[in-house]
């Protein structure tokens, strides 16, 4: 049995279920009509697990 609770901040952590995408860090992408930047990829199932983080604008 696992507990989990929300984390604060403004990041995501996604999981890619497609093969043509060969995510890398620092790639720009949008989710939900918000553009994020790939900070970590890490491996989940045998799937890229890509840890975004909210673009500021700046």
């Amino acid at each position: 049995f696992a507990e989990f609770g929300p984390v604060e901040g403004s990041g995501k952590s996604l999981v890619v279920f497609n093969r043509d995408y060969a995510p890398r860090r620092g790639d720009s992408v949008v989710y939900r009509d918000r553009r994020y930047t790939v900070t970590k990829i890490r491996r989940f199932n045998g799937k890229p697990q890509l840890t975004l983080e909210e673009c500021n604008g700046s």
